[in-house]
């Protein structure tokens, strides 16, 4: 008896870990390897599962979890590395930021090796630690769910894009993961939570997706996410009196899967935050709007 096993495809039955037999590893070529490398972390899947190994994980185990070989995984990251520091160079840098640690939360548009958290590295005063608290597949739920580890930190910023995932609809009949409505109360509270602890939270609105493209790529999962759905998350925190900035971006800057920014995508987002950071009027070249920034009373 054979079992399926393609997790790109949603299909994860197999495996003593299941009490299955050994599947057949599935295929993958080179720019799925590199999408899985850009948006898959392992040691941050397994260190919010609190298994203390995982940050300690060796380049044989890491490479074998995204089935190839160290030198291939290396060359990859490298890679993404080196082509975030090339766009990095364009970007403001922010003068008297406060020191200590920046920490950006969020989903896979935030744990992408060449997202906008990655970018602000290149930014801001080398005394300022930056931690990238994003964990691909994260709902407002999975953020709050693990909130206390984040607070350890003792940030003095934390910048938050949730929400995307919040906005899936599985099965037959399309049920909503996460309504809008209860996704600004989870924002809510993990502001709450934050703030208590001394820190400044800003939240980015989530980007727009390509509802055609993401079908294509997500099948045959009975998987899909709404743009009416995701324009409710973001008019809910625009709305909210929290201090947000809405990144302005549109479906031009999304990759091919319809779903995440493109590196050009994510150095928007990094503009119109680091504009924010620094005080200064949000607009892109010839005074083009690029972000608004919102701001709720008592915010600073």
């Amino acid at each position: 008896m054979s079992f399926g096993y393609d997790p790109r495809a949603g299909r994860y039955v197999g495996g003593a870990a299941f009490g299955l037999p050994e599947p057949a590893r599935p295929p993958s070529g080179a720019d799925e390897l590199r999408l899985l490398v850009r948006f898959e972390h392992p040691a941050k899947f397994l260190a919010v599962a609190e298994l203390p190994g995982a940050a300690f994980l060796g380049d044989a185990c890491r490479a074998a979890v995204y089935a190839t070989e160290p030198a291939a995984l290396d060359a990859i990251e490298r890679e993404l590395e080196a082509e975030v520091r090339a766009a990095a160079r364009d970007l403001p840098r922010v003068a008297a930021f406060p020191s200590g640690t920046f920490v950006a939360l969020g989903d896979s548009i935030t744990d992408d090796a060449q997202s906008w958290a990655e970018l602000l590295r290149h930014c801001l005063d080398p005394d300022v630690t930056v931690v990238n608290a994003g964990i691909s597949g994260d709902t407002t739920v999975d953020a709050l769910a693990r909130l206390y580890g984040v607070v350890s930190l003792r940030p003095s910023v934390v910048v938050a894009m949730l929400g995307t995932n919040d906005c899936q609809r599985h099965g037959p009949h399309g049920a909503l993961l996460v309504p809008p409505e209860v996704s600004l109360r989870h924002a809510r509270e993990i502001t709450s939570w934050l703030q208590a602890t001394g820190a400044r939270v800003i939240w980015l609105t989530p980007p727009p997706i390509d509802e055609a493209a993401l079908a294509a790529a997500v099948r045959p999962r009975p998987l899909e996410v709404r743009a009416t759905d995701l324009d409710r998350v973001r008019h809910a925190l625009l709305t909210s009196g929290l201090e947000v900035v809405d990144t302005g971006l549109t479906t031009t800057d999304l990759l091919p899967d319809g779903l995440h920014p493109s590196l050009t995508g994510q150095v928007k987002i990094a503009r119109a935050l680091l504009r924010h950071l620094a005080g200064q009027t949000t607009s892109g070249a010839g005074g083009s709007p690029v972000g608004h920034i919102h701001r709720g009373v008592g915010q600073p």
